[in-house]
C-alpha cells in the first residue's frame, strides 16, 4: 500500500497574483502541480467556499468540481519546474454558481485532496 503523503497532489497554481479572477465559462485555467508519486493524476479539480464562522448554517457554502478539458499526463512539456505536470480547467459558469468571494482551490487524487490554495473569486461583470 502506498504512503497516504504520496497520494496527495501538491498544488501550485501559477496565476498572476494572489487576488485573481477565477474564469468564466469561456476562460481557462492552468494549474502547475507536482506529484510525489509517478504514477498518480489528478482525478478532480475542486473550489470549496469556506464555512462561516459564526453561524451553523451558511447558504454560501458550496463545493465546485471544475470540468478537466485537458490534462499533461507527463513531465515533458514548458513548464518550468522539473517533474511537474499541468492541468487545464474550465472556470465556474457565472456569478449564481460561484458568488464574489475567497474560495479554496483543491486538486483531488481518487478520494484524496491535497493541500489547498486560495484565490479570491471576483465579479464576473
Amino acid at each position: 500500500m502506498p504512503n497516504a503523503e504520496c497520494r496527495m497532489p501538491n498544488a501550485e497554481c501559477r496565476m498572476p497574483n494572489a487576488e485573481c479572477r477565477m474564469p468564466n465559462a469561456e476562460d481557462i485555467i492552468t494549474i502547475v502541480y507536482t506529484m510525489p508519486d509517478a504514477n498518480a493524476t489528478v482525478t478532480s479539480v475542486v473550489l470549496m467556499a469556506p464555512p462561516s464562522d459564526t453561524h451553523g448554517f451558511n447558504m454560501h457554502q458550496r463545493m465546485l468540481v471544475l470540468q478537466i478539458i485537458a490534462e499533461d499526463k507527463d513531465t515533458n512539456h514548458e513548464a518550468s519546474v522539473p517533474g511537474s505536470r499541468t492541468v487545464t480547467v474550465r472556470g465556474p459558469l457565472n456569478v449564481n454558481v460561484a458568488p464574489q468571494g475567497p474560495y479554496m482551490l483543491f486538486l483531488v487524487y481518487e478520494k484524496t485532496y491535497g493541500p489547498g490554495k486560495w484565490l479570491s473569486v471576483r465579479d464576473f461583470s
